[in-house]
């Protein structure tokens, strides 16, 4: 059976810890998933939008 995906606890996605999962490295975790919050809070800062939104269309670009 397949394992049903964690929903991120700050932004209720399913997509970030794939995200922090495939940024990981050695088991760092925390390492990871600050990387991916920082980025997110750059996102939020420089558009002034909601950083979640601006993930997903991102990764809508990208899936062609």
């Amino acid at each position: 059976p397949k394992k049903i995906a964690l929903l991120d606890p700050i932004f209720k996605s399913p997509i970030i810890p794939k995200l922090i999962n495939s940024i990981m490295y050695d088991g760092k975790k925390g390492v990871a998933s600050k990387i991916v919050y920082e980025a997110i809070g750059k996102i939020k800062s420089k558009t002034k939008e909601e950083p979640i939104d601006v993930f997903n269309t991102a990764i809508n670009n990208i899936n062609i």
